[in-house]
């Protein structure tokens, strides 16, 4: 299992253009768990995340914890994780760029 972990704070629309682009890797997607760390936005885009797309799962801070912390928190519990991506919110993936950095460490 491979957990990619995007940590927002009121990213609004550039958080879910990122996901969408998550969303097209071209990876397994029973091997792919997407995470959003949300650092206690006021933007509605928990709401928007969690409307638009089912299958990523949300961990709310009721503080904003920042990126460290935040990632952090999505990182407490790695039982059946491998592998671990942590992705800017501001960044859009092209659907090919797991596999490369999946092969460099296997």
């Amino acid at each position: 299992m491979v957990r990619v972990v995007v940590v927002n704070y009121e990213g609004g629309d550039i958080t879910l253009r990122c996901l969408d682009a998550l969303l097209r890797t071209d990876h397994p997607t029973d091997d792919l768990d997407l995470v959003v760390v949300d650092n206690n936005s006021h933007d509605g885009v928990v709401d928007a995340i969690r409307a638009r797309y089912p299958r990523v799962r949300v961990i709310k801070s009721p503080v904003n914890v920042g990126f460290g912390r935040g990632c952090n928190l999505a990182l407490s519990d790695l039982r059946g994780v491998h592998h671990v991506a942590l992705v800017n919110n501001d960044a859009v993936v092209e659907p090919g760029w797991l596999t490369p950095l999946l092969d460099a460490i296997e």
